[in-house]
């Protein structure tokens, strides 16, 4: 386990798990299990706030779905979301353009759409590590 240090913590320690590169697994199934076991889930975030908050678990789950139902409503409207330390959620224009039937080779036109992106801010970005 890898310690982290409480100024990238939000204050507190915590333990990570270690981080191993693609080709150090022996097979396809080992690498898959360990990509699937490095990536945390609502449920997994839901536990890891409620211990750090003292709150608990089903108090944590509402707060944290009613983020993200505001951060859809507020997309959904055309605003953007700006979380101090975090980022900004914002929906980004992609123009019209043409393209073609891979099948047919036909010409056709493709309607310009609003694709919703996040821009992680420059502190979050400096806190990860450039080796990951």
């Amino acid at each position: 386990m890898v310690r982290i240090p409480a100024c990238h913590a939000g204050g507190r320690e915590f333990e990570s798990r270690p981080f191993r590169q693609h080709n150090e697994a022996s097979s396809k199934d080992e690498a898959f299990l360990y990509l699937r076991n490095n990536i945390m889930n609502k449920s997994e975030l839901i536990k890891s706030m409620a211990r750090l908050s003292g709150t608990s678990q089903a108090e944590t789950k509402r707060g944290l779905n009613a983020l993200l139902s505001q951060v859809k409503q507020a997309l959904c409207e055309g605003e953007k979301v700006y979380l101090p330390q975090f980022g900004t959620f914002e929906l980004r224009y992609h123009l019209p353009k043409q393209g073609r039937n891979p099948q047919t080779g036909e010409v056709m036109d493709i309607d310009g759409f609003n694709q919703p992106s996040v821009r992680f801010s420059k502190n979050l970005k400096q806190l990860i590590p450039k080796n990951r």
